[in-house]
């Protein structure tokens, strides 16, 4: 069995390299390798999430969200694969929206302590005619993770689209007076504010959208300074990723 786990691992390592040098199809075909293999449930969602990822990146959507699917048919409970399932949805021009806002929606119930769960379903909700909700969802992101730049960025947008600039106001200065006025979070969210009320001003109403995907990362700890891990799929402390090259034993992944 260690045999085995020594093999995946080092399959893993390779395709989180190749990925991060820029080699998509390489990737791709070391990570579809990957899934031929017997593996335990975890390791196997991580994977197919980093296929899907790294498909996306080539604009193959539905193979992506065939990846997704058959993962969710392993672990159906676990919120990032919802979440990236709503994405995969969303951002494909051919995406049922729909579907986007069943999984999104999923992804939340699942793990309502994710901010990054709350931000995706408001900012989809915001887009798509639901501003009211959107808001309330984008709110709570900010809430759950207070310094996350782009939880942030997406609520002083919306609430400056919504004609709430007073309130994105109030909102950047309880932030300065937080971290500081010269801290460089501060001063990157009062140019998005600036950016944001010009753009409205402009009658510009369509705005960008910063929703993050599912990223390999290195797995390291903040007090270690080894680099030679394993990459882990980052979404946030509600659920990350499961899978190190370094564990003994499978946590257990229920949320």
């Amino acid at each position: 069995m260690n045999g085995e786990v020594r093999f995946a691992d080092g399959i893993w390592n390779r395709s989180c390299t190749l990925l991060e040098a820029g080699q998509v199809d390489k990737a791709i075909i070391y990570l579809k390798r990957l899934l031929q293999l017997d593996l335990p449930v975890s390791l196997r969602v991580d994977a197919s999430l980093l296929l899907a990822d790294a498909l996306r990146m080539k604009g193959e959507y539905l193979s992506a969200r065939q990846h997704v699917k058959a993962a969710l048919a392993s672990d159906p409970d676990d919120a990032a694969l919802h979440h990236m399932l709503g994405h995969l949805h969303d951002e494909d021009e051919s995406g049922n929206r729909q579907r986007a806002l069943k999984h999104l929606r999923q992804a939340v119930k699942l793990a309502p302590d994710s901010s990054e769960c709350h931000r995706a379903l408001g900012d989809f909700l915001f887009q798509n005619r639901n501003s009211k909700r959107g808001l309330e969802h984008l709110k709570t992101a900010v809430e759950l993770d207070p310094d996350n730049l782009d939880h942030l960025r997406n609520l002083i947008q919306a609430l400056v689209e919504e004609g709430k600039e007073a309130e994105a106001r109030k909102k950047l200065q309880e932030i300065q007076f937080r971290m500081g006025k010269a801290h460089p979070t501060v001063q990157s969210l009062w140019n998005e504010l600036a950016y944001a009320v010009t753009l409205r001003s402009q009658n510009h109403s369509k705005r960008i959208s910063t929703v993050p995907l599912l990223k390999a990362v290195p797995a390291v700890d903040n007090d270690s300074s080894d680099e030679s891990d394993a990459c882990i799929l980052r979404f946030d402390s509600a659920h990350s990723s499961r899978y190190s090259s370094k564990r003994k034993q499978p946590r257990p992944r229920k949320k």
